[in-house]
C-alpha cells in the first residue's frame, strides 16, 4: 500500500497559470489528485488542483520500516 507524506491545493487565477504551477509541482515529485475545481473566496475566484506527495522508500528497504 502506498503512503503519502503531504497534501497541497495549488491555485491560480486562470488555467494557464494553474498548468504552470502544477507542472512545477510534478517536477518535484507531486502527483495530481482528482480533477481541477474552482473556488470563490474574499479575494475572488481561483482555479485549484489538489496534489499529493508519495513517500519514497529508503534505499535498501524491502518494504519494512518505511
Amino acid at each position: 500500500m502506498e503512503k503519502y507524506s503531504d497534501y497541497v491545493i495549488v491555485h491560480a487565477v486562470d488555467e494557464n497559470e494553474l498548468s504552470k504551477e502544477v507542472k512545477q509541482y510534478m517536477k518535484d515529485g507531486w502527483i495530481v489528485l482528482g480533477a481541477p475545481f474552482s473556488h470563490t473566496g474574499q479575494d475572488g475566484s481561483r482555479i485549484c488542483q489538489a496534489m499529493i506527495k508519495q513517500d519514497v522508500p529508503r534505499p535498501g528497504s524491502i518494504g519494512f520500516n518505511r
